[in-house]
């Protein structure tokens, strides 16, 4: 349900500036989005149709983005380590009241938030919430097993 854009400066010049849309990311379907800088380690929200400027302000400069649809409030980004964060959580269910998923392994599980969550639990266990403007942290174990999260509203 999302997808992954690379923005480099691959030209032979310091700096080179332009803009992206997602709605020119074939097969990605129309609506709000969440988009994750990994380079910058930032979240924002985007629209399907929104341009957005970018520049790269030196040779090789590059970022990688992780684009995920926000359903009910929540977009799920993945681990925040891995280049493709969004293979890193399977078993995504949006309800009324909050969202389920399983990571896939340990680390920190990032999520944007429209609203600051009421509740967060991993394994059943309840968990301190974490934000960054609309940016859910989740600190995960460390072991190489799968996580059950669910955060709530409530």
């Amino acid at each position: 349900d999302g997808a992954l854009l690379l923005l480099a400066n691959l030209a032979d010049t310091p700096s080179v500036a332009g803009e992206y849309r997602l709605d020119n990311i074939p097969g990605l379907p129309e609506g709000n989005y969440a988009v994750y800088w990994y380079n910058r380690r930032a979240a924002e929200r985007q629209a399907w149709d929104q341009f957005v400027a970018v520049t790269l302000d030196k040779r090789f400069a590059h970022d990688l983005l992780r684009i995920a649809p926000i359903k009910g409030g929540y977009a799920v980004l993945g681990l925040q380590d891995k280049r493709n964060g969004l293979a890193s959580v399977a078993d995504i269910v949006h309800g009324k009241d909050g969202i389920g998923l399983t990571a896939r392994e340990g680390g920190t599980l990032l999520m944007w938030c429209e609203a600051r969550p009421g509740s967060v639990r991993v394994d059943g266990k309840s968990m301190p919430v974490e934000m960054n403007g609309n940016l859910l942290k989740v600190v995960l174990g460390e072991d190489r097993r799968n996580y059950a999260v669910t955060v709530s509203r409530i």
